[in-house]
């Protein structure tokens, strides 16, 4: 699903998709990178990939800890296992936000405005089910 598809459901399917996706049992592997949870750790990847010799500014960019926040869930999807295609679907959905916003152009001086409302939404969903399995497996 992507988000221009998840936008054309209806309240209630919108509902119904947001509930399949936070009452998800995520199959977590027994072995993990534990810096899947810290946000601070895909801060620190996003500022080391920068390219050398430009003048970068010290703290990300709003965009930028978007950007962070996104590769964290998609890594959480990778790792984790269900037993239905969600992680295709959450794949497919990341790939459409991606998309949108790497062609949002943010001009010098305009801040970046965030991620659409609907976006945020089914991402948060993701995170709160994967971040909820991840954590559980951990106090095991």
């Amino acid at each position: 699903m992507t988000l221009a598809q998840f936008k054309a459901l209806s309240p209630e399917e919108r509902a119904g998709v947001l509930e399949v996706i936070e009452t998800n049992e995520w199959l977590v592997p027994d072995s993990f990178d534990e810096n899947i949870l810290d946000i601070e750790f895909f801060f620190e990847k996003r500022k080391k990939a920068r390219k050398p010799g430009i003048d970068w500014p010290e703290n990300l960019s709003k965009k930028e800890q978007v950007l962070c926040k996104v590769d964290m869930i998609q890594t959480m999807l990778n790792t984790a296992l269900t037993k239905w295609d969600l992680a295709v679907t959450g794949e497919e959905f990341i790939k459409s936000i991606l998309k949108e916003i790497y062609s949002t152009k943010v001009e010098l001086g305009v801040k970046f405005l965030g991620l659409d409302e609907d976006a945020a939404c089914v991402l948060n969903a993701f995170y709160k089910s994967l971040n909820k399995a991840f954590r559980k497996k951990m106090q095991i």
